[in-house]
């Protein structure tokens, strides 16, 4: 029989609990009629900020609101938030869903940690500025060699390339630090 490959490990899962025991002392304050699978974990795509579970008075629906549509915030920010509510049930079973098929096929864990470890999958930003610091770097090696080429043909005097070579690879420097910070 073939073994089972852990998926989460110890550590992960007592984190997971001191989460959930974290999530239950605000329910325990705050609600007391609805569970919400994915409380303080969801937050607005307009705005960034968290969104809170809330039942819905009239119609006895729940859902996922923006805190950018709390009094207190908006007065702090200035404006309201204009995303619509989020139907916590129908968020709550996709994402319900989701976790059940990847428990199901833990093999997809594995292909997209070495996707992610490749630089696939990388954000569109994150990628763009990788590409960016390339090509910095790349023009830096260009400038070196052209200021070597320089100083060998009798343009420039020794001291003069000494300085610029050395505040070249400065720049190179910073942007290979830069590079494997990314």
């Amino acid at each position: 029989m073939a073994t089972i490959p852990a998926i989460v490990t110890r550590e992960l899962f007592d984190r997971v609990q001191a989460k959930m025991a974290t999530n239950r002392s605000f329910a325990a304050r705050n609600n007391t009629t609805t569970k919400y699978l994915l409380r303080a974990l969801v937050s607005c795509g307009s705005c960034q900020l968290a969104c809170q579970a809330r039942r819905a008075t009239p119609t006895d629906q729940t859902y996922y609101i923006c805190t950018g549509k709390n009094l207190q915030v908006r007065k702090r920010l200035g404006c309201t938030c204009r995303s619509k509510f989020i139907p916590a049930g129908a968020l709550d079973d996709l994402v319900w869903a989701d976790l059940v098929d990847l428990l199901q096929h833990p093999d997809r864990v594995a292909k997209a940690l070495q996707r992610a470890s490749g630089g696939c999958g990388l954000p569109q930003e994150l990628r763009a500025r990788q590409e960016n610091l390339r090509r910095g770097r790349s023009s830096l090696a260009q400038q070196i060699e052209r200021l070597t080429e320089a100083y060998l043909s009798g343009v420039l005097k020794l001291d003069e390339y000494e300085r610029r070579r050395k505040e070249l690879e400065r720049r190179d420097a910073t942007l290979a630090n830069q590079e494997e910070l990314l």
